[in-house]
């Protein structure tokens, strides 16, 4: 405002043309209705953030300081804005009440136990840039994954438990995926074939009736293939024997698996280099310093592939 009405009149001083003082004042109106939004958006938003956690759920949206200082002149990272709704009070109903959330900007998206569904998160997607999404058990995942397709910013998507199918699998932005749990969900070994897209991908996390021979063969044509998750009774000593077979990663997960002491010993033996994680604790002991190592290795591939962080709040990678 202060920058218009100087303008303006300087303008009139030196020339006093009447065709300045418009141009002033359009300048000084533009700009007041700018700064007008902006305050008001800002008030919306941080209204926004404080209800949010106050019904269990988490926000961070970072100052704007901070983010040009990280982003523009590139010193080091910045949080990314982030929230996770946790909870029964985040319904549809109240999403429609805030507007799809528009006065937030967000990068990381967390949902879990909301009764909101997949077209109610397409929403939020649709005018966000949204990084990473995780929804376990999300109904109706075809439509934020054809939403998130369009979008083209996700990098880190997990939709475990979903009821996404092979239609909406083959919507995701797959050629820029790093992270991926498809876990749980009604994606066949079919809808798997896309994963030859996916020449980025750095961890993939699926379950025993996805592990199959196709999908391995696929899982080995793919060139950044980090870390590779197993989960569920399904998995039998058999999967594990496929997978040594055919897969060579750094780190292998098993959670929840029916795999022998035996199966899981021979392939120790086999791929003496893979790393062996199961349900969530090691089987070497002695390579903790290296699995540290890996696990900063595998944070600087995220940073380089310009995805930013996850909250605090949020699980350490592995697609859970």
């Amino acid at each position: 405002l202060g920058g218009g009405l100087c303008f303006m009149l300087t303008r009139v001083a030196r020339w006093g043309r009447p065709h300045w003082i418009l141009a002033g004042t359009a300048v000084t109106l533009c700009m007041g209705v700018v700064l007008i939004w902006t305050l008001t958006q800002d008030r919306r938003g941080k209204r926004l953030v404080a209800e949010i956690t106050a019904h269990g759920g988490s926000c961070v949206q970072v100052p704007l300081q901070e983010r040009f200082r990280t982003r523009i002149l590139a010193q080091g990272w910045t949080r990314p804005n982030s929230v996770i709704l946790r909870g029964s009070h985040f319904s549809r109903r109240w999403l429609e009440q805030e507007a799809d959330l528009s006065a937030l900007t967000i990068e990381f998206l967390k949902v879990e136990r909301a009764p909101l569904d997949g077209r109610d998160l397409a929403r939020i997607v649709e005018s966000q840039p949204i990084h990473t999404l995780k929804a376990p058990g999300l109904v109706d995942a075809d439509f934020v994954a054809e939403t998130l397709g369009r979008n083209g910013a996700a990098r880190d998507i997990s939709l475990a438990a979903s009821d996404l199918t092979d239609h909406g699998f083959r919507q995701l932005p797959l050629r820029k995926l790093i992270l991926l749990n498809v876990s749980g969900t009604a994606v066949t070994a079919v809808g798997l074939r896309e994963l030859s897209q996916c020449d980025q991908l750095a961890s993939l996390t699926i379950d025993g009736k996805q592990c199959v021979p196709e999908v391995a063969v696929t899982l080995r044509s793919l060139p950044n293939l980090f870390r590779l998750t197993l989960c569920g009774p399904d998995l039998t000593d058999d999967d594990l024997r496929l997978i040594q077979a055919n897969v060579r990663v750094r780190m292998l997960d098993l959670q929840r698996s029916q795999i022998s002491e035996k199966a899981i010993d021979d392939f120790r033996a086999e791929v003496p280099e893979c790393l062996l994680r199961i349900d969530s604790g090691w089987a070497d002991q002695s390579r903790i310093e290296f699995v540290d190592e890996l696990q900063r290795a595998e944070m600087h591939r995220k940073r380089d592939a310009a995805i930013p962080l996850q909250s605090p709040d949020s699980p350490s990678g592995n697609g859970e």
